[in-house]
């Protein structure tokens, strides 16, 4: 397999980028108590975030924004993008064709590598730090160890009723490979990631299109999550968790 060309490598960082920031700043609101009786309490997003998280992240929104701001000025197109780092990572996605060709390509990747890879050593190093507990208006809801109550589906729960009732009630509901890893990582307790998903299904694509699987057997999308054929793929958990169990597929693991 070739190395992606160097447009191709700042696209990808952009992406992952966008999926980093999703993973450490889930928006979803978790109940804060002292608001007024007739309004109920204020709901206020609350993030799972260490002193060092916010440095790390401050600092690649930083770097990002130098690098926004060179091709602004060096190639004299305007910045349309919201101030928020994953906004500006996509903004740099259209240039990636102009930066691939900058002299200073090379610095751009190892600048943006070393600040991503700050946030996911922090990230890693608390991970016990927090719980996966369910959706709330469609984005995570996660509750840190000393947390006593989510709210999700606009229901309040302890942390553990949470991830109690997610575990009972989850089994047909259809989830993007994202989710069905987040669950089985978290709830479950099978360390997995969305590519392993992924690949079990182009394994077993392959199996079917050769007559070693049946039409009907291993893993199926059932539809994708929004219009368009670029939206991400929708899967039926309890197929992803029985799946997942046979491969004895792992993180760190080849998928088969």
């Amino acid at each position: 397999m070739t190395d992606p060309s160097p447009a191709q490598q700042i696209r990808n960082l952009c992406d992952q980028i966008s999926d980093l920031i999703e993973t450490i700043e889930p928006a979803a609101p978790v109940p804060t108590y002292g608001g007024s009786e007739s309004g109920g309490g204020a709901a206020a997003p609350k993030a799972p975030m260490t002193d060092n998280m916010v440095i790390a992240r401050n600092n690649l929104k930083q770097t990002l924004t130098s690098w926004a701001l060179l091709i602004v000025e060096e190639g004299h197109h305007n910045y349309t993008g919201r101030d928020e780092t994953t906004a500006i990572a996509a903004w740099i996605y259209g240039y990636a064709d102009w930066m691939a060709h900058h002299p200073a390509f090379d610095d751009f990747i190892t600048e943006i590598q070393h600040d991503m890879r700050a946030i996911h050593d922090e990230l890693n190093r608390h991970i016990d730090d927090r719980r996966f507990c369910g959706w709330h208006n469609g984005h995570p809801v996660y509750a840190r160890h000393d947390q006593a109550s989510v709210i999700i589906d606009g229901t309040t729960y302890t942390p553990q009723q949470g991830q109690d009732r997610l575990k009972a009630g989850i089994a047909d509901v259809d989830l993007t490979a994202k989710e069905c890893a987040l669950v089985l990582t978290q709830v479950h307790g099978i360390k997995t990631t969305a590519k392993q998903i992924l690949k079990l299904l182009e394994v077993d694509n392959r199996n079917r299109a050769t007559g070693a699987l049946g039409q009907y057997e291993g893993l199926h999308p059932v539809g994708r999550k929004g219009p368009g054929p670029k939206s991400p793929l929708l899967f039926r958990f309890q197929e992803v968790l029985t799946r997942t169990q046979q491969s004895g597929c792992r993180s760190g693991q080849k998928a088969g």
